[in-house]
């Protein structure tokens, strides 16, 4: 079977991103809250200081996609 470049880069793209679960420890450790809005304040401070503290690992697109597929409130 040949995999072709396409389907390479999409491998490697999802091997390389964190899982859901992952991102969701990594905010709650810095004190995130699923019980609150995505917008509050403590949220947002939670989530700058875990794109701060783990640079270049992980975006805020990715970060809301878990919180959102987690049932979160935006």
């Amino acid at each position: 079977m040949k995999i072709t470049r396409r389907q390479l880069r999409r491998i490697i793209k999802e091997a390389a991103s964190p899982s859901n679960d992952e991102l969701l420890d990594v905010i709650a450790e810095m004190g995130y809250d699923l019980n609150f809005p995505l917008t509050m304040d403590s949220n947002q401070t939670a989530i700058r200081d875990a794109l701060a503290g783990y640079p270049g690992e992980f975006t805020y697109d990715q970060i809301v996609g878990a919180v959102t597929k987690a049932g979160g409130e935006l």
